[in-house]
């Protein structure tokens, strides 16, 4: 993990491990416009679906695009980028996800949603979340 996280600072590093903690269950990154708070926070949610146990997990903003842009692409910091080479796309009705192949042994599938219209929230029930991120 050393190597990952080795370009940022020391205190974006301790938000970092703070949040693979076993009894972390929320983040929330304040500061300055341009401080690196959504790379923070996608290094993170990337850790955490990696060692968690549970196979789906979510990805959500305001639109599709939205979400697509903010943090499965984040101008190549992402997590396209993260789990390079283990990702296979699919995209099921309305929503797109993407299945982490072999993590720790283990697939993953990162489901990713927009909201904002009536009626989007029925597009999540049913299922189990390991890890969410909204933006």
């Amino acid at each position: 993990m050393k190597n990952k996280l080795t370009p940022f600072n020391p205190k974006v590093q301790n938000y970092i491990n703070l949040s693979l903690q076993d009894d972390t269950w929320l983040n929330i990154a304040e500061g300055a416009k341009r401080a690196g708070k959504n790379v923070a926070n996608i290094i993170a949610f990337c850790l955490a679906v990696d060692y968690s146990p549970d196979p789906i997990h979510l990805v959500a903003g305001v639109t599709l695009s939205t979400a697509i842009q903010n943090v499965i692409d984040s101008n190549g910091y992402g997590i396209l980028n993260f789990f390079h080479g283990k990702i296979k796309k699919q995209k099921i009705n309305e929503r797109l996800s993407y299945t982490i192949i072999d993590s720790k042994g283990r697939n993953k599938t990162i489901i990713v949603l927009g909201g904002g219209k009536k009626g989007d929230e029925t597009k999540i029930r049913g299922n189990s979340y390991g890890c969410v991120y909204l933006t």
